[in-house]
């Protein structure tokens, strides 16, 4: 808060003040780590920094809210599945009817084309 110009801080109404000092608040880095070991190695020709933080893992209802947000409108897998093989049986009982609508044309001497019949078609 500091850093905020004293007009403009002069300004702000109470409420104004408390947003802002929630926002710093809710950004300020987390300090609640069992290890926090942070550091920089200069090279020649760069220098590089490393952090390295370790403690209890407070994440879990993040987490979930992220795999939640990132899964959101996705098809699930086991929807596609069950959708592709009920239209292979579908397609399935469709071959089945009209083999077996064909069979019964053939044994009842039905001849739709003459001279044309589907096992010689298949055969040659």
């Amino acid at each position: 808060m500091s850093r905020i110009d004293r007009v403009v801080l002069d300004t702000m109404t109470s409420q104004q003040l408390n947003a802002v000092r929630d926002a710093l608040v809710a950004n300020a880095p987390y300090n609640r780590h069992a290890v926090d070991l942070r550091g920089a190695i200069s090279l020649f020709f760069a220098r590089y920094y490393f952090v390295f933080l370790a403690g209890r893992d407070r994440r879990r209802r993040t987490r979930l809210q992220e795999f939640q947000r990132a899964h959101k409108g996705n098809i699930p897998l086991g929807f596609v599945l069950s959708f592709i093989a009920i239209s292979f049986l579908i397609a399935l009982l469709w071959v089945l009817v009209i083999v077996v609508l064909y069979w019964l044309k053939r044994e009842m001497g039905i001849d739709i084309f003459p001279d044309m019949h589907l096992l010689d078609f298949i055969k040659n």
